[in-house]
């Protein structure tokens, strides 16, 4: 199993200007940046990977040095890369999935909130009849976005080609108070780019998860975050196809896979599959250089 808290591609060994609160908000493109701290993966996905407070310690992964992870006692969060008002419009984001999806699913006393379903091929699924699928979008949208742009470990090396359309397309639905965003379910350029969400039901230790970020040949993107699998495409790929109408495409509630420990086990097989490949071509083109 891999025991990590965070996977990485091939680090850029170029050093990256160090931003200060004199640039210019990556959201707005208007206000100073001078919030500090923004994390990049929301910090109520991430927190319970890195294991018990008082003895929280995670690992980088890195197919730049495999042989030796680096020890991490916290999840990546940058300074200066927004300004107080988009940094508090991505948390109006966060604490509504917070509460009404990610503390909610897979417990009994909210199952009147979920549809529990089966597919004809054995996946079982859960329709979240009172998650507006708005908000459910932009949120998962704004995380592709910021680790496309922080500059921190673990998610240097992962860049979305589009990442200035998501970027307009985030700045659009922007807002202080939740009740705007509940107004309308819809926004149609969203709703047209598949979101693949699959959700672990393996029990409380998060500890034996990972954040890990992947670029795939065609098209989509992946990210693991902690008890979550996520693939998003800004147009229809091979991979997000075979998911078929659990890809969260068109105007349909909001749905989210639901894997059990047995299927969980499989995608983290994969994933350290797609570590020792990075391992692998990081080795072949160091060896085709020299």
């Amino acid at each position: 199993m891999l025991h990590c808290a965070t996977c990485s591609n091939v680090r850029v060994n170029s050093p990256l200007r160090m931003r200060t609160a004199q640039d210019i908000c990556l959201l707005c493109l208007n206000e100073n940046a001078t919030q500090r701290n923004s994390h990049i993966v929301s910090k109520f996905i991430s927190k319970g990977i890195l294991g018990a407070k008082g003895s929280r310690k995670g690992f980088i992964l890195d197919t730049e040095n495999p042989e030796r992870p680096k020890p991490d006692q916290d999840t990546a969060k940058e300074d200066f890369i927004l300004c107080p008002s988009c940094e508090s419009y991505l948390h109006v984001l966060e604490t509504y999935i917070a509460e009404n999806l990610h503390k909610r699913i897979l417990h009994q006393k909210y199952n009147d909130d979920f549809t529990y379903r089966t597919n004809p091929g054995g996946l079982e699924y859960a329709i979240c009849n009172n998650v507006n699928r708005l908000v459910a979008r932009l949120f998962f949208t704004s995380i592709y976005w910021r680790c496309s742009i922080t500059s921190t470990l673990p998610f240097v090396d992962f860049k979305l080609a589009e990442e200035e359309l998501i970027r307009k397309e985030l700045f659009r639905h922007k807002t202080q108070s939740i009740s705007d965003l509940l107004i309308d379910n819809d926004d149609l350029t969203l709703n047209n780019k598949p979101l693949v969400i699959i959700r672990s039901k393996k029990g409380r230790d998060q500890t034996y998860n990972y954040l890990i970020d992947r670029i795939i040949d065609d098209g989509t993107y992946l990210l693991g975050l902690n008890e979550y699998l996520t693939m998003f495409g800004v147009n229809e790929t091979l991979i997000t196809q075979q998911f078929g109408s659990l890809a969260n495409k068109g105007e349909k509630p909001l749905t989210v896979i639901i894997a059990n420990g047995e299927m969980w086990n499989s995608f983290t097989q994969n994933v350290i599959k797609l570590y020792k490949h990075g391992v692998e071509t990081k080795s072949k083109n160091k060896k085709s250089s020299n």
